[in-house]
């Protein structure tokens, strides 16, 4: 029974300490990483919380994440995605998935040298096709803890609306509004999309004009790699783009209609209001 036990102590060890390695190495290298200057995004993440993921975006894109509270309550909470160096909101929307979607509000700022250029301000994840109903917790990385001694950020960054932690803005000024920040960013979007494609487009430009120039061997394999890896860099922008583009027209045309609902019951509230005190105030004569 001694030896029994000592060959299943040793088979046990030897099976099982693979296994926690492996799990410890999978936790160790979770990650989300962001590379500022290149605008890109890697990740490496097992059955990440949803909760989590969003406060990691925050604080390494540092943009406030409104994530909805519905999508736990729904169980839609895990996460795995593994892939690397890829455009920031093509590799958000690979991250969360098809189950999950994404809007992206941006801001246009302008350099020392007077070019506009464009930065994410704010990601709201929500229910595929559900964003009007979302019950959004807003996550912001940047603001500073009640017990931290941190200094809080310098820049100013705008709220979506008066209404965006609430489910359905209630009244269709409110969403009037929404429609105007909405039309705002779909004008962002497309310039932003324009500058991008302008700016890819001179890239793939320059490489062929150094192509041009018959270098040596060494140097066109170098210098076609990058062409190509520019092309690439290119047609992913213009999918990239329209996608959002795509999205941002699809919310108005939603917020639109919900304003066009909301416009509707204060009309018939209105009137029932109306039809009420003309009956008071007979009531009152007679």
């Amino acid at each position: 029974k001694h030896i029994a036990w000592v060959m299943f102590t040793l088979v046990f060890t030897v099976y099982l300490t693979p296994v926690c390695a492996e799990e410890r190495s999978l936790s160790e290298t979770s990650f989300i990483k962001i590379a500022k200057p290149e605008n890109t995004i890697s990740v490496n993440l097992k059955n990440a919380d949803l909760s989590d993921v969003a406060r990691m975006l925050s604080e390494q894109a540092e943009i406030k994440i409104f994530l909805d509270e519905n999508l736990t309550r729904k169980g839609v909470s895990k996460i795995t995605s593994k892939f690397n160096d890829m455009p920031i909101e093509t590799g958000i929307r690979r991250l969360l998935g098809p189950a999950v979607s994404s809007a992206f509000v941006f801001s246009k700022e302008t350099g020392k040298s007077g070019k506009e250029r464009y930065r994410l301000d704010s990601v709201k994840i929500f229910e595929s096709g559900k964003m009007l109903s979302a019950d959004f917790r807003e996550i912001d990385s940047r603001q500073k803890h009640p017990d931290s001694e941190a200094s809080a950020p310098s820049v100013y960054y705008p709220p979506l609306s008066p209404g965006s932690a609430k489910a359905v803005p209630s009244s269709p000024e409110a969403l009037k509004y929404d429609i105007m920040l909405a039309r705002q960013n779909l004008d962002i979007i497309r310039r932003k999309s324009n500058s991008d494609l302008a700016r890819i487009n001179e890239k793939i430009a320059g490489l062929k004009r150094e192509l041009s120039k018959k270098p040596s061997p060494a140097q066109r394999a170098e210098l076609s790699d990058k062409l190509i890896r520019a092309e690439n860099e290119l047609m992913t922008a213009k999918t990239s783009n329209n996608t959002m583009i795509l999205d941002e027209e699809r919310n108005i045309r939603e917020l639109f209609s919900a304003s066009s609902k909301a416009e509707s019951r204060k009309k018939f509230t209105d009137m029932m209001r109306d039809a009420e005190r003309q009956r008071r105030k007979l009531r009152s004569e007679k």
